[in-house]
């Protein structure tokens, strides 16, 4: 419950931020704005500082909002952690509003 609190603030953040991280084309705005809101399950993996999640045999990059936020609040997501992620998907982006790990 604690996790899933502290990552609907980060997806608050993100719809308001003006400066939304990205991995690709795609900021986490426009995530928002184009995408369709999904429910998936998978194992989370970090590469190059960036997270995914690996879901039925494809990988979606996973947008959580502002890293110095993230960073702030001591998100203790590692590789191999399975997840659930609610939010915007756009393509192979997804823009976070609610992890489960």
């Amino acid at each position: 419950m604690k996790k899933t609190l502290l990552l609907f603030v980060i997806i608050t953040g993100l719809v308001f931020s003006l400066s939304a991280e990205s991995h690709g084309s795609l900021s986490g705005r426009e995530i928002v704005q184009q995408g369709e809101i999904i429910n998936l399950s998978g194992v989370m993996s970090e590469i190059d500082n960036e997270w995914y999640i690996d879901s039925d045999n494809l990988r979606y990059a996973v947008h959580l909002g502002n890293e110095d936020y993230v960073e702030s609040i001591n998100m203790n997501l590692k590789t191999g952690d399975k997840a659930e992620i609610y939010g915007f998907q756009a393509g192979n982006d997804i823009a976070v509003c609610r992890i489960i790990f």
